[in-house]
Parts: C-alpha cells; sequence; structure tokens
C-alpha cells in the first residue's frame, strides 16, 4: 500500500508535514480509535449515507472529527450503524461497492488489515486513492467493527497548489489511523476444545488447523475460476453429518501463477469458483491475522444442504486456502460452534 501510495503521491513528494512531526496519537475512547491529528480536531455531528443489504443509501447518525490547513483536510468520520437499516455484517462491502460506483476508475484499491488494539481481532478494510479533476489527490480507507457496529471513514485530501507542502501526509494519516476494542462489546471468546479436536500442522502447506477426527489428506488438483488447473492438497474429515475441509492449491509456477496480481484478485477469484456451487446466502470480508484479509461466504447447495467457506490467499505465500464446513445429511444440520471451531482454528505461517 505504501508503495502505491509513493506512487500516486509523486507529484507531492515534498515536505510532509504531518510525517515530520511525530505527535502522539490522539485518542477518542468514546469512538474506540486514535490518529494523528497534529492539533485538536473540529467535532460536528451530523449524519453519514449508509448502504443497506438491498443496496439502499440510508442516513445514519454519524459523528466527524476534522483537521483543516492551507490546501489540505484530514478527517474522521464514524458513523453508527446500530438500530439502524445498514447494521449488517456486509456493511464494509455495501460501502465500497457504493464508492466505486462513484468512481468506477480507482488507481489504488488496496485490501489491509487492522489489528483491533485490546484483542486478539483482526478486521477487514479498504483503501482508495484518486487523483481529482482539478489535480487534487484523494484517499478513502473504509473500516467496519461488527463488534460496536461503528463505520469508519478516514479521509485526507489535498489540493494540488499544496502537494509540495503535504503531498506525504495523506498517507502518514491513512496509515495512522488504529482502532480499539470496547471492553463492553464482548467480543466473542474462543471455543473450548473437546477431547476429540487434535491440533493438525502442515509444514509444506504452512499452516496449523484442528479437526473433529484424524483427518484423510489427498493430493490432487484445483480448477481457478478461469478454467485453469493447478496442484493443490485436501485435507479432510467428517463428524456428525458435516464435512471439514482444507483445500491448499498452489498456482506458483503454473499458468495461473499469481505474480504481479493482487491478493485480492486471487480471492475473489476463488470466491468466484466456490459460488458455482450454489446460491450465495452471505459474502463477508474476514480477517485471519494482520495482511491476511479473505472472504466468507455461505451458500445454500441445489440439494437444498448448507455450505460455508473462509478463503484466503497470503501473499507471503502465493498459495490459495479454501476452509469449508459442508452439511452432508438434510436430517442433521452443522453444529455452528463446530463451524466456528473448525474455521477460527487455521493459523497460516507468515511466509513460507
Amino acid at each position: 500500500m505504501r508503495l502505491l501510495m509513493a506512487t500516486l503521491l509523486a507529484a507531492g513528494a515534498g515536505t510532509a508535514a504531518l510525517a515530520e512531526d511525530p505527535s502522539p496519537l490522539r485518542a477518542f475512547p468514546d469512538a474506540f480509535f486514535s490518529v494523528d491529528f497534529t492539533k485538536e480536531p473540529a467535532v460536528s455531528q451530523g449524519t453519514f449515507p449508509a448502504v443497506t443489504p438491498i443496496g439502499t443509501v440510508v442516513a445514519v447518525p454519524a459523528t466527524t472529527y476534522t483537521q483543516s490547513e492551507p490546501g489540505a483536510t484530514f478527517r474522521v468520520t464514524v458513523a453508527r450503524l446500530a438500530d439502524t437499516p445498514a447494521h449488517d455484517g456486509h456493511a464494509l462491502d455495501h460501502a465500497v461497492a457504493a464508492f466505486r460506483r462513484l468512481h468506477p476508475a480507482l488507481p489504488l484499491d488496496t485490501v489491509i488489515s487492522q489489528s483491533l488494539n485490546g484483542s486478539k481481532a483482526q478486521l477487514c478494510g479498504r483503501n482508495f486513492g484518486f487523483a481529482g479533476a482539478d489535480g487534487s489527490l484523494h484517499y478513502e480507507t473504509f473500516y467496519y467493527n461488527p463488534h460496536t457496529a461503528l463505520f469508519y471513514d478516514v479521509g485526507a485530501t489535498v489540493e494540488a497548489k499544496a502537494q509540495a507542502q503535504h503531498g506525504g501526509d495523506a498517507e502518514h494519516f491513512e496509515t495512522s489511523f488504529s482502532l480499539t476494542a470496547d471492553p463492553a462489546s464482548q467480543l466473542p471468546a474462543p471455543p473450548p476444545w473437546p477431547d476429540n479436536w487434535k491440533p493438525f500442522h502442515d509444514p509444506d502447506g504452512g499452516f496449523d488447523i484442528r479437526f473433529p477426527a484424524p483427518p484423510t489428506v489427498e493430493q490432487g488438483s484445483y480448477i481457478t475460476d478461469v478454467g485453469i488447473t493447478v496442484p493443490a492438497t485436501r485435507f479432510w474429515a467428517k463428524a456428525g453429518g458435516t464435512l471439514y475441509r482444507l483445500t491448499v492449491a498452489r498456482p506458483r509456477g503454473t499458468a495461473a501463477d499469481p505474480e504481479g496480481t493482487t491478493a485480492e484478485a486471487s480471492v475473489l477469484g476463488a470466491v468466484r469458483q466456490w459460488d458455482k456451487q450454489g446460491t450465495v446466502i452471505a459474502d463477508d470480508d474476514v480477517a485471519i491475522s494482520a495482511g491476511q484479509c479473505g472472504h466468507d461466504i455461505t451458500l445454500r447447495k441445489p440439494d437444498g444442504l448448507g455450505a460455508r467457506a473462509s478463503i484466503y490467499f497470503p501473499a507471503t505465500q502465493q498459495k490459495i486456502y479454501i476452509i469449508e464446513v459442508t452439511q452432508t445429511d438434510a436430517a442433521t444440520p452443522v453444529d455452528p460452534l463446530d463451524d466456528r471451531r473448525f474455521r477460527e482454528s487455521l493459523t497460516l505461517a507468515l511466509a513460507q
């Protein structure tokens, strides 16, 4: 992200006032964030145009924190989605889709991950950058915290005449933003492990996971969404009418080698392929660790059975991870706790 920002900011690569003044982050505990405003921001109450699951726009209560400089503006808008039609687990995806409709040709659109300070939770966000018709530079970063139902729009605008002075400030401001956990939001505790859920480590796949029974390991192949076959290993076990499976596909060195392709594009390709199995009920952004964002998809298959998958593509590993929980018996629904146990037990190495 920083390299892309630097490229877009090349015209304003002069003095970076915020970056040169390492002032401490200003904390806003009522809104659960901190950011590097170099002076006390102006605070205003108003509304924010949030997007509902069906694509309509509704005005929700919001607080905006703004620091204005000659030729530059830095702001954070915190929208409160609780008890509104926009209060939905897909809040980030809906907002991103609406933003892209307004700005269809974005030179910078990056999936990013944020550690929720004070907890082990990870949140995914989206970072956008574009140049206005008047030569101004614009940046937006979106986050949604489902634990507090707060949506964050972190924005920076630098006018063309001020880029020599504030050219690097936008990047610094965007990256200085940090979310904090609300102790009252009661982040879900990790589920306890029954005796039969044993840890499984695969050094070649670069992961650890738990299965409800010793998994079967199969070498095979995986077909990408554009029809390219790549090597893959599948690890699976069945318990109580449910299939628990992890597929690790290796596109490196094949015609589908994602070198030079964003992790987001690789994940979305895997999502499109998995979606072919049924009707999509839900599709959320999900993070497994810093820098490793993916998608969590729920399907209804043609036979009426349910299936769910979390899909990741860590750029450090160049592997596609598809972790699935699939109902195999109509008379036996998937245990939600076992579903969560399996998908949340996956941990990936930072590099491989």
